[in-house]
C-alpha cells in the first residue's frame, strides 16, 4: 500500500472522527494558533557533518495548530513545515475517555558519506627498487616494515638491507569510484498509528493498537574489493527503496495494585531493490593472455601466482539486504505496594526470520531472543529512594554452511573448471557449519540509591554489573602437520590455514567480558531560581569484544619459530641485531618488528606475515571510560532563564594504543518579553579526537 494512499485514509478517518466534536452542540472551547517565520542557513564545511539530518536551504517556515474540546470529547491538530524536505504533522483525538486515537507523521532527510578512495595520491610503483607509494611492504625472508616515523629507510639505495620494498614486480593499488562527487542521501518517511478502547462495561481492560509505516529512498555509497585483496577497491551507488512496517496488538489489565499488559508485535522488511553487481575483470597477474599460446586467452601453466585468484571475468552481486519478519510477545507485570514500593517485570520473546533463501540453504535463517527482567523500587527508609534490578537474555541464532573447497595446485589445462578443480584436490574440503557469533547468554544486575538531605540537596550512587557469556568464537581449521619438524612443534600446531595436512576445526574467542560501572551524581537547589546537576560515571570492562586473527597472540610461537625478530629505535631507527624476543612492542625506546618469515613468497606466506603485524588492531571498545556532565539553570527574572551544559569523555584500551576523547559545552539564553511572544537562543560547541595505531597489508602479487 502506498503512503500517500494511507495518509488519506489515516486523515479520511480523522476527519470522520471530528464531525461530531464539532456539530455537537454542547460546550465548545475551540483555539488555533498560527506562527510564520523565516529561516536562513549557512554552512562552511561537510553538510554530512554539520547538517547529517537537516535541510540547508533558506525558505520560509510556518506552524499551524487546532485544538480545543466539544463537551468530553477532546481534539489536538497540529502541522509544521520548514522546507520541502522537513515535514512534521500529528493528530489527537479523545472521544469521551472511550476510544483514544493519535497520529503522528514526519519527513525528512539523512546525508550520507562519499569516501573518495584516496583518488588524490599517488597509487602505483612503477620499478622493482624505487616505490613512490607511501608505504613501504617488506616481503623478503630478513625483511620487515618500518615504524611510521622511520622514513630513513625509503631513500633507495641508502635504506637498511633488512627493508625490501620490492621483490616480486611492481604494483598497482588503484581505486575506482563510479560515482565521483555524488552526493548520497536518504529520504525518511514515517506515519506511526496509537490506539486505545477502553469500554465503560470492562473499566478494567484497555486494548490498545499500534501501526508504523516506514519508508526510506536514495542512494547510498557501497564498496567491495576484487581479486586477491584490497589492491583494487571499487565503489558503487546503492539504491535504496525499502520500507518497514509495524502491527502490534495488546491489552491491558488493572485490577487494585496489579497492572499486567501483554502485546504482540509484527515487523516486516521490504525492499525494492537488487543487491548492487560488480564485474571482476580478467586478471593479467597472474598472466593468462599469454604470448606463448599466440596471444590467446589461456591458462598459463608456469603462473607463479595462478592459485591465489578468488574470481574473475564474470559478475557477482554484493552489499545484499535481506528482507525479514520478525514476532515478538512482551509481557509485562507491575504491583503498586506501601511505603512507595513497585515491583515490575517483563518476559520478552521474539524470533527473526530472513526471508531470502538461496539454492543451497532451502530453510530461512532465523534468530531467537529470550529475556527475563525484573525491577524493585521502594522508599520505606524516609528520604532514600532505592532501586535493585537484574536482567537475563540470551540469543539463538540459525549457523551457517560455508563451502570452502581450499585452495588449488597451480592450474593446467585441465583443471580450470569447477569439475577440474575437484578432480584436482579431491581429498580438500573446508566446507564447515560456521557458528554464530550472535550467540550469546547475558547477565545484568543494578543497584541504585537516591538519598534526599533536605530540599535543597539530593544524591545518587549507582552500580552495574554486565557480563556476557558467547557460545561461541571465531572458528578456523587448525594444521597439525604441514611445516617440516624443523620448525617448533608448539608454533605449528596453533598455525592456520596451511595445505596440506589433517586439519581440525578450532575457535578463537571473541571475548566474554564483563562490564561495571560505578555512577554518581548530585542534585542541589540552593534559591528558587537556581538549580542543577553534576554526574560522574566510571565503566571498565575487563575483556572487550575483539576480532582475534588481528590480535595475533597465537601467530607470535609462529614468528619466534620461523623469523627473526629486529628492534628499531624510534629516532634513529637503527637496527644493530636482532631483538631480544622479550622485546616490549610498547616501548617508548624501541619497538620490535617482525619478519616475513622464511615463508615470503610462497602462496602462504601471509598467514604470518600478515597476523604478525597487527597485535597493535584488537578492538575499538575501551576498556576503561569516563564520564563527566553538568546542568545549571538560573533565572534571574520571571521571563529569562539561562542554561548552561557541559560534558566531557575519556576512553582508552589496555591492550592497543587506541583512545577517544570528546568533550561539548553549551548555553542557552530565553527571554519572554511578552505573554505571546519568546525568544530562545542556543550555542552548543562539540570536540571529538580519536587516535590509535594499526597495521594494513597490500597482497605481493
Amino acid at each position: 500500500m502506498a503512503m500517500g494512499r494511507i495518509r488519506k485514509i489515516t486523515l479520511s478517518l480523522l476527519a470522520i472522527l471530528l464531525l461530531p466534536i464539532i456539530s455537537f452542540a454542547a460546550e465548545q472551547n475551540l483555539h488555533s494558533e498560527i506562527s510564520i517565520g523565516y529561516h536562513a542557513v549557512g554552512t562552511d564545511d561537510s553538510m554530512t557533518r554539520v547538517a547529517e539530518y537537516q535541510t540547508t536551504d533558506s525558505s520560509a517556515h510556518a506552524k499551524a495548530r487546532f485544538y480545543g474540546n466539544v463537551g468530553k470529547n477532546f481534539f489536538d491538530i497540529s502541522a509544521s513545515y520548514w522546507d520541502d524536505d522537513e515535514n512534521s504533522a500529528s493528530a489527537d483525538v479523545d472521544l469521551s475517555r472511550i476510544f483514544r486515537v493519535r497520529l503522528d507523521y514526519s519527513e525528512f532527510i539523512h546525508r550520507l558519506d562519499h569516501d573518495e578512495l584516496y583518488r588524490h595520491y599517488i597509487k602505483k610503483s612503477t620499478t622493482l627498487a624505487n616505490p613512490d607509494f607511501k608505504i613501504p611492504i617488506g616481503v623478503n625472508s630478513n625483511s620487515t616494515d618500518p615504524t611510521p616515523d622511520c622514513y630513513a629507510f625509503k631513500s633507495y639505495p641508502d635504506y637498511d638491507d633488512i627493508v625490501a620494498f620490492e621483490t616480486h614486480g611492481p604494483k598497482a593499488f588503484r581505486y575506482t569510484d563510479l560515482d565521483v562527487n555524488k552526493n548520497y542521501m536518504i529520504r525518511r518517511d514515517l506515519t506511526k498509528i496509537h490506539s486505545e478502547l477502553q469500554l465503560p462495561f470492562f473499566p478494567n481492560v484497555i486494548v490498545h493498537g499500534d501501526y508504523s509505516y516506514e519508508t526510506k529512498k536514495g542512494h547510498r555509497q557501497v564498496m567491495t574489493m576484487t581479486h586477491c585483496a584490497s589492491c583494487h577497491i571499487v565503489s558503487h551507488s546503492k539504491r535504496i527503496d525499502q520500507t518497514t512496517q509495524i502491527w502490534a496488538v495488546g491489552a491491558t489489565f488493572k485490577a487494585g495494585i496489579l497492572t499486567v499488559d501483554y502485546t504482540y508485535r509484527m515487523k516486516q522488511f521490504y525492499r525494492d531493490h537488487d543487491a548492487v553487481y560488480n564485474f571482476y575483470e580478467l586478471s593479467h597477474r597472474p598472466p593468462l593472455w599469454d604470448p606463448i599460446y599466440g596471444g590467446e586467452i589461456h591458462p598459463n601453466p608456469e603462473g607463479t601466482f595462478g592459485n591465489r585468484l578468488n574470481f574473475q571475468y564474470d559478475t557477482l552481486r554484493f552489499a545484499r539486504v535481506p528482507e525479514t519478519d520478525k514476532h515478538t510477545h512482551t509481557i509485562k507485570a507491575r504491583l503498586d505496594l506501601p511505603y512507595s514500593t513497585t515491583v515490575t517485570g517483563m518476559y520478552v520473546y521474539s524470533k527473526t526470520k530472513d526471508k531470502d533463501r538461496t539454492e543451497e540453504l532451502r530453510d530461512d535463517l532465523e534468530l531467537e531472543y529470550e529475556s527475563y527482567m525484573g525491577r524493585i523500587t521502594t522508599g520505606f527508609i524516609k528520604h532514600l529512594t532505592l532501586t535493585v534490578g537484574a536482567k537475563y537474555y540470551t540469543i539463538d541464532s540459525d549457523d551457517a554452511h560455508v563451502k570452502d573447497l581450499g585452495p588449488a595446485p597451480n592450474p593446467s589445462e585441465g583443471n580450470w573448471t569447477y569439475e577440474g578443480y575437484l578432480a584436482a584436490t579431491p581429498d580438500i574440503d573446508f566446507s564447515y557449519d560456521r557458528k554464530s557469533v550472535a550467540d550469546r547468554d547475558v547477565t545484568e544486575i543494578d543497584a541504585s540509591l537516591n538519598y534526599h538531605f533536605n530540599t535543597y540537596l539530593s544524591v545518587r550512587l549507582g552500580y552495574r554489573i554486565k557480563t556476557v557469556d558467547r557460545d561461541h568464537g571465531l572458528q578456523y581449521w587448525e594444521n597439525r602437520a604441514a611445516l617440516t619438524d624443523a620448525y617448533n612443534d608448539e608454533a605449528i600446531n596453533n598455525s592456520p590455514g596451511i595445505v596440506p595436512a589433517d586439519y581440525k576445526l578450532d575457535e578463537y574467542d571473541y571475548g566474554d567480558p564483563t562490564i561495571q560501572t560505578v555512577d554518581a551524581a548530585v542534585y542541589f537547589y540552593p534559591m528558587a531560581n537556581l538549580n542543577g546537576w553534576v554526574s560522574f560515571t566510571y565503566e571498565h570492562n575487563d575483556d572487550p569484544f575483539e576480532y582475534p586473527h588481528a590480535k595475533g597472540e597465537k601467530y607470535k610461537a609462529i614468528e619466534t619459530a620461523l623469523s627473526p625478530n629486529f628492534c628499531l629505535h624510534k629516532d634513529t631507527c637503527q637496527c644493530p641485531a636482532d631483538c631480544d624476543p622479550t622485546c616490549d612492542p610498547h616501548s617508548e625506546e624501541c619497538v620490535c618488528v617482525h619478519g616475513a618469515s622464511n615463508l615470503a613468497g610462497a602462496s602462504n606466506y601471509a598467514d604470518f606475515f600478515v597476523p604478525l603485524n597487527r597485535i597493535e588492531e584488537g578492538t575499538n571498545q575501551p576498556t576503561d571510560k569516563y564520564e563527566i556532565k553538568a546542568s545549571f539553570n538560573w533565572s534571574p527574572t520571571t521571563n529569562t532563564a539561562i542554561s548552561p551544559s557541559f560534558s566531557y569523555t575519556n576512553e582508552d584500551n589496555d591492550d592497543t594504543p587506541w583512545e577517544r576523547e570528546a568533550y561539548t559545552a553549551g548555553v542557552s539564553l530565553w527571554w519572554a518579553p511578552t505573554h505571546k511572544i519568546n525568544v530562545t537562543l542556543a550555542y552548543n560547541y562539540f570536540h571529538e579526537k580519536t587516535t590509535t595505531d594499526y597495521w594494513f597489508s597490500f597482497f605481493n602479487g
